[in-house]
């Protein structure tokens, strides 16, 4: 634990259940829920890991979805642990430790029960889950290994079963379920279809999706009935609505949503009844609501949410059942809760 709290943060990522953290020494670290293996530390009896443990050396990169973890290492490799029921790991078994999936990897981006990966070539792949259509090759067909979706691809964002792509002109396409209006659509879609110009950065939550323009405005569609979208209504939308402007990073959870503006200052609205909106309340928020200054980045997935700030040092709320907040409780947290330096 020493180790953990000499190097400073450098990134992190919220699952389901669990956290993932990188250091300033490209070590990986993470806690909370680790019954599937999620944590990649072979111990998946332990379903309360309430302070980081290190899993692994040399990474430059991780996605946390539901219940697995995907990785990026310095040399380009992807590498999967925890659960795989349906190939979303990209292997055909459930992983306790990390295993080699792919080379020549730039981005991932771990959903619900699928994950997408861009290769250096900025060719799009995508396996697991797909009865929805989320990995986008046409079919519902379940893949255990990667395949090729499309080329041409800046950016993913892989949400519980629906998929939003940036193209490097910086069009927005969406695929997969679309029940609520998540792809910006009226129809499911099981291929990429297009939805939006001009489109820098996209999150893509449970049911609902945030994407960022090239002019820093933020826009939302889909799900709305907690205020997940910002726009001081409940109702849900097919076709993109503008929130915000002045934006520079978002992040979509299940039904909440957090953003930071580009004077560095963290904002939220949607579901709050664990605090994952770090308001000091449960109360649901329809507006954006300031919630704290001098932030790098935020991640967001079910009912928790980490943030850094500028010093580097990693702040925590929401729900802890499992220890996801990483400060040694199992507490919930209503508003931030420092971690480390």
């Amino acid at each position: 634990m020493d180790e953990y709290y000499a190097a400073r943060n450098t990134s992190a990522s919220s699952g389901g259940y669990h956290t993932i953290s990188i250091k300033s020494d490209d070590t990986l670290w993470g806690f909370g829920w680790n019954v599937d293996g999620q944590l990649g530390n072979d111990d998946n009896i332990c379903w309360q890991q309430c302070t980081p443990i290190k899993v692994m050396n040399d990474i430059k990169f991780a996605s946390a979805g539901y219940s697995h973890t995907m990785v990026i290492k310095n040399d380009n490799t992807l590498w999967g642990f925890g659960w795989n029921a349906f190939g979303q790991i990209g292997v055909t078994t459930s992983q306790t430790t990390p295993v080699k999936i792919m080379t020549e990897v730039r981005l991932v981006s771990a959903g619900y029960s699928h994950t997408m990966a861009i290769k250096v070539d900025d060719t799009l792949w995508g396996f697991g889950r797909s009865e929805k259509g989320q990995l986008g090759d046409g079919t519902i067909d379940f893949r255990y290994t990667p395949v090729k979706i499309m080329d041409d691809v800046k950016f993913v964002s892989a949400g519980d079963s629906h998929t939003m792509v940036i193209r490097n002109d910086g069009t927005l396409l969406g695929f997969g379920w679309n029940k609520y209006g998540q792809l910006g659509t009226t129809t499911s879609q099981t291929a990429p279809v297009k939805i939006m110009d001009d489109v820098k950065f996209v999150s893509a939550g449970y049911s609902h999706t945030m994407a960022i323009k090239d002019d820093d405005s933020l826009w939302g569609f889909g799900r709305n009935q907690y205020g997940q979208l910002g726009d001081d209504t409940v109702d849900l939308h097919h076709t993109p609505v503008k929130i915000m402007d002045d934006i520079k990073s978002v992040s979509a959870g299940d039904y909440h949503t957090m953003v930071i503006k580009n004077d560095d200052t963290l904002w939220s609205f949607g579901w709050n009844e664990y605090g994952q909106l770090g308001d000091g309340t449960t109360i649901d928020r329809h507006v954006p609501v300031k919630i704290m200054s001098d932030i790098k980045s935020v991640s967001t997935n079910k009912k928790h949410t980490i943030v850094i700030k500028n010093d580097d040092s990693l702040w925590s709320f929401g729900h802890n059942e499992y220890g996801q907040l990483g400060d040694g409780t199992t507490t919930d947290r209503y508003v931030p809760v420092k971690i480390s330096t």
